[in-house]
């Protein structure tokens, strides 16, 4: 039975991944810890601070478990976080690229893949430091029949 569904998930031995993994372990042990009554100092914010403990432990684990790339047919869906949700159709007139991209309010480029279809109508992005360029682009070629073009060139989404 060949099936024509691929889920990939990402890298798991990628240093943003065991960084934010390690950040969310150790936000969410702060966490436990003040619920026990153990205080490192005497603040009247020191709830405020356990809140917050708790908030950046789960947003920290939930950003590296959360991603994966779903390749069903020729759909291709990205989910980043838990909830956020992308699904593109690739067909003969989709382009896909690869290069870095700016955020709108400025920092760092972050490298992503761009599925774009309908001359940039309905468009993707996805995280590209996440997953493995060579796995992915190998299941793609294998379902859709499409590769990515890479390029480290600036790409505007």
């Amino acid at each position: 039975m060949k099936s024509d569904k691929i889920v990939i998930y990402p890298n798991v031995l990628n240093f943003m991944n065991i960084g934010a993994v390690f950040m969310g372990t150790a936000s969410l042990f702060l966490f436990f810890v003040s619920l026990t009554g153990i205080k490192f100092y005497d603040d009247e914010r020191y709830p405020g601070i356990a809140i917050l403990c708790l908030i950046m432990g789960i947003l920290f684990l939930g950003s590296p478990l959360g991603k994966k790339i779903t390749i069903s047919g020729n759909i291709v869906e990205y989910r980043n976080w838990f909830f956020f949700n992308s699904k593109i159709q690739v067909t003969e007139e989709t382009k896909i690229k690869m290069g870095c991209c700016y955020p709108k309010w400025g920092g760092q480029s972050t490298l992503i893949w761009k599925i774009s279809n309908k001359r940039g109508k309905e468009k993707i992005k996805i995280d590209a430091w996440y997953f493995n360029y060579k796995k992915v682009n190998e299941e793609l070629s294998k379902l859709t029949g499409y590769k990515i073009d890479y390029s480290l060139a600036e790409i505007k989404f």
